[in-house]
């Protein structure tokens, strides 16, 4: 992921993929919902969209616990 800032001030997000040691990276914002298939997503966009992604419990409290990584 990288977030930039146009010459408006605004912020926006551009997902990027790296397929292998031998390939560019590759832009593949255009494929996140929401971002309407453009290079770019706007950062308001793009966090809403992440939104479904965030954890329900309270992060501080998920770091503190041992738990195991596979269960």
């Amino acid at each position: 992921f990288e977030v930039w800032e146009d010459n408006n001030s605004s912020h926006y997000v551009k997902v990027l993929y790296w397929r292998d040691n031998e390939s560019d990276l590759e832009n593949i914002t255009k494929f996140v919902v929401g971002c309407k298939g453009k290079d770019k997503c706007s950062f308001k966009m793009f966090k809403r969209r992440a939104q479904v992604f965030f954890p329900k419990e309270d992060v501080k409290k998920l770091c503190e616990e041992d738990r195991p990584f596979f269960t």
